[in-house]
């Protein structure tokens, strides 16, 4: 393995614990593109890379297996099974039904001043981001509405796919004004719900995360 992100470089010389290090640095590796889709999952390369045993590799691999990103076949071993165009539309499609939702929890919990709290966060933030032309900016805009809005299980279900949007979000700034267009985008859903206007607020959401879906796809594309 040659030419290692420095992401993963830190999980490998990281602390965690064996099992716990092994699932990061392979999920965070095909997420990345670093492992990519029908690679063979060489066991004895992770193992010396990652300074484990054989028993929490294999612990990782079942739970990714679970999670659909590796595949194990008869006679030919683990194989990654990535993403595909298909599977990252699917994801969105999701993503924009939960946080639409979301935003009529949010409406109906409201709090304005945590919420005009969180608006000026992000102007300072994105200012800061401005100063240094850093592209892999964000403001964590999306997670910081679902923690406002205090529901359980939609905390879990949006979280799990925030974790593999969030990677395909910061690509999208690749794409030349994206970061400044989603900016905007995302202040004017927070003025939106500090107004009371969930149905606005559901229609600019909407625009926005689409926006985001065709920025990733221009500037990334896959199969």
């Amino acid at each position: 393995m040659n030419d290692i992100p420095k992401i993963l470089t830190n999980l490998i010389n990281s602390d965690l614990p064996p099992r716990q290090k092994c699932f990061s640095f392979i999920r965070e590796s095909i997420l990345l593109g670093y492992l990519k889709k029908g690679q063979h999952i060489v066991e004895r390369e992770l193992v010396d890379l990652l300074k484990v045993s054989r028993t929490p590799l294999r612990e990782a691999i079942r739970q990714l297996e679970k999670e659909n990103l590796i595949s194990h076949h008869p006679h030919r071993g683990c194989v990654v099974v990535g993403f595909t165009s298909k599977d990252i539309v699917e994801m969105y499609e999701v993503r924009i039904i939960l946080e639409c939702f979301l935003m009529r929890k949010i409406v109906e919990l409201l709090d304005v001043g945590a919420l005009q709290e969180l608006k000026q966060i992000m102007q300072e933030e994105h200012n800061a981001s401005e100063e240094k032309a850093d592209l892999a900016y964000t403001s964590n805009f999306h997670v910081r509405l679902l923690a406002m809005a205090k529901h359980r299980w939609l905390s879990h279900f949006l979280g799990q796919l925030e974790e593999y949007i969030s990677r395909f979000h910061v690509l999208s700034f690749l794409r030349q004004g994206r970061k400044e267009m989603a900016f905007q985008e995302h202040l004017a859903i927070l003025d939106a719900l500090i107004a009371k206007d969930s149905d606005t607020a559901e229609k600019l959401l909407t625009q926005h995360l689409n926006a985001s879906l065709s920025a990733f796809l221009a500037v990334a594309p896959v199969v």
